[in-house]
C-alpha cells in the first residue's frame, strides 16, 4: 500500500468521473434542447392549423 500510487490511481479516476459528468450533462442539454424545440415546432403547427 504506497500512497503515491494510491493518489496517482484516485486523480486518473478524478479526470474519468469529471470527463464521463461532463458528456452526461451535455448530451442531456443537447437532448432538453432537442426536445424542447420539437415541442416548440408542434405548437407552431397547431396555432396555424387553429386559424
Amino acid at each position: 500500500m504506497r500512497p503515491m500510487v494510491q493518489k496517482k490511481v484516485s486523480s486518473g479516476d478524478l479526470q474519468l468521473f469529471w470527463k464521463s459528468l461532463c458528456l452526461h450533462v451535455f448530451r442531456t442539454a443537447v437532448e432538453n434542447l432537442l426536445v424542447g424545440f420539437i415541442f416548440m415546432l408542434e405548437d407552431l403547427k397547431l396555432d396555424r392549423s387553429k386559424e
